[in-house]
């Protein structure tokens, strides 16, 4: 553990900080405690700790470490696709939308909150998922603006920008992407784009 005072004694830079994976936040608190500090000698972040965490632990204070870890990994993203490869991906902790009593049919199947108002009934015993759906509409939009299915809306410039990135959770402010969102999604890891977004 260091305070920025000792960092800066030892000539450390907010660039080394970087590279020994502080957060990002330590890291611009940093730079802003070196920049005070060539205007003035005095600063209120001198004081203000970095915690240098040993390799395989990140976090503020190196509390955090991934039970799946080999040092060779050189990001995030090669440990998380390494770990699927290796592991089946089975998604145990499903969101399910709990306010509205929807027969989904045996269970475990539940309604989620994304199925609710997105114009397919889910509900077997009277489509209480897609009822008084009229409230979500209730706002407004700008004459500038896309509304999508659940009622949101979006300024226009977003509309059909980029198909791989659609802007609304349903994907329907990309038409292209409602049929590549099949390709994408697969059953051997979570991704972004196949998961509960919000």
């Amino acid at each position: 553990m260091f305070s920025f005072a000792d960092l800066n004694e030892q000539n450390i830079t907010s660039q080394q900080l970087y590279l020994w994976s502080a957060p990002m936040d330590i890291i611009e608190n940093y730079q802003l405690y070196l920049n005070q500090l060539s205007i003035s000698n005095e600063t209120l972040l001198g004081a203000q700790l970095f915690y240098n965490c040993s390799l395989s632990s990140f976090g503020p204070l190196g509390q955090y470490s991934f039970d799946y870890y080999e040092p060779h990994f050189r990001s995030l993203a090669e440990v998380i696709h390494n770990f699927y490869k290796n592991n089946a991906y089975k998604p145990t902790t499903l969101t399910c939308y709990t306010h509205l009593k929807c027969n989904r049919g045996p269970a475990p199947v539940c309604l989620d909150w994304s199925e609710i108002c997105d114009g397919k009934v889910d509900c077997l015993d009277g489509g209480l998922d897609e009822q008084n759906c009229w409230q979500l509409e209730v706002n407004d939009c700008e004459d500038n603006e896309y509304r999508y299915t659940n009622g949101q809306c979006i300024p226009y410039t977003f509309f059909l920008d980029e198909e791989a990135m659609p802007d609304c959770l349903d994907g329907t402010d990309e038409i292209r992407y409602l049929y590549n969102e099949l390709y994408r999604c697969s059953d051997k890891e979570p991704t972004f784009a196949c998961e509960d977004v919000t």
